[in-house]
């Protein structure tokens, strides 16, 4: 192996390698993400209310989040 094909093959290992630890940030990140209505598109922080259902959720869903906020249902959740 000459001494390019070497620097190449260790180049594209890097590469790999970056792209790996890309992807397992990602999934970090994705993993650790907490379902709440504060990161929910339809809720308005402002106004503390369901945009969706135009109510207010209770507490508790506010800080875990409701089944919807993956739009599974169209039913009220709360």
């Amino acid at each position: 192996m000459s001494l390019n094909n070497g620097l190449r093959w260790q180049a594209v290992r890097v590469i790999k390698d970056i792209q790996d630890l890309a992807n397992k940030i990602d999934n970090m990140k994705a993993e650790s993400m907490h379902v709440s209505c504060i990161n929910c598109n339809s809720f308005d922080e402002k106004i503390e209310c369901c945009m969706r259902y135009r109510q207010r959720p209770p507490a508790r869903v506010i800080a875990y989040g409701c089944q919807d906020w993956a739009n599974i249902d169209d039913d009220v959740p709360f």
